[in-house]
């Protein structure tokens, strides 16, 4: 009888060590990214109006803005976590954060099986409507065109560097995504013996490059029309999948963003950079 009484003892006192360290553990986790700072990293040629550098008399400064940088900024604070932000080119950016050394996320990201592969991918938190640009130069009347296939079929399609095409219905292989930023693709587009015919962007971001003073709308040789058959593109942040806690840095992000949709902060951040509000079930996914 004593045995068996020394024995559950142990017993007892085995369970309450286990469950110990067990709840030390869970609170270590939830306590990580209040004590560590998170590193992100984004696209040095600029994502207006979502990621971009401020302007001063015309010159770009160190200060970075946006829609993104507000709602990471809203999230973090709200947990007392640290960050800092940095501006790489696209495809450093990428590979720095897939290592996870010295950047743990990006903010601006299309939906492709590759990088939710090599990424964890928040939730969406805004999205694209895809038109699809050409010179009117070659093309004087408005483009007529009845989706991605009709586009593959009659058109040299090129891309900015590092970019993915894939959620517009683009393989690697079918978009020559050869330029540095937008300003090229452009003159691509107008230039005899011309390498492209057309790109695909969102509306919203050829847009916003008005916001630092790249006005590409304006230009009375661009053409432009939405792109048939193309859902809205969700944006996503990537999260290396390397750094600690890293499943519980995407959980933070997914909740702060639900949070600020709930609150109506995300409305109010939509409308002070002049962007359609996506409907609600948008959020819900």
């Amino acid at each position: 009888m004593n045995n068996f009484l020394s024995l559950m003892k142990s017993i007892s006192v085995i369970e309450c060590w286990l469950f110990t360290i067990y709840c030390q553990t869970n609170l270590l986790a939830g306590n990580y990214w209040s004590t560590h700072v998170v590193n992100v990293a984004d696209d040095l040629a600029e994502w207006p109006p979502y990621t971009y550098f401020v302007r001063k008399n015309g010159q770009a400064t160190q200060k970075i803005a946006g829609l993104a940088v507000d709602i990471v900024d809203q999230i973090f604070t709200s947990h007392h976590i640290k960050y800092t932000m940095e501006l790489l080119p696209w495809q450093r950016a990428q590979a720095e954060v897939e290592k996870g050394n010295r950047y743990h996320m990006l903010l601006n990201a299309s939906y492709s099986d590759k990088r939710n592969q090599v990424y964890l991918l928040t939730k969406p938190y805004y999205q694209l409507n895809p038109y699809i640009f050409y010179s009117k130069k070659y093309h004087p009347e408005k483009l007529l065109i009845s989706g991605v296939e009709d586009v593959k079929k009659r058109f040299k399609t090129c891309g900015i560097f590092g970019y993915s095409y894939a959620a517009r219905g683009f393989e690697e292989n079918e978009v020559d995504a050869w330029a540095k930023n937008y300003g090229l693709l452009i003159n691509a587009l107008h230039k005899h013996g011309r390498r492209c015919d057309v790109f695909i962007e969102g509306y919203e971001i050829m847009i916003g490059f008005t916001v630092i003073g790249k006005p590409f709308m304006t230009d009375p040789l661009l053409g432009y029309v939405k792109l048939p058959g193309v859902k809205q593109e969700p944006f996503y942040m990537m999260i290396s999948r390397h750094i600690p806690h890293a499943n519980e840095l995407v959980e933070i992000i997914d909740k702060g963003i639900i949070r600020l949709v709930k609150t109506g902060q995300m409305r109010a951040l939509f409308d002070k950079y002049q962007l359609l509000y996506p409907e609600n079930d948008f959020y819900l996914k």
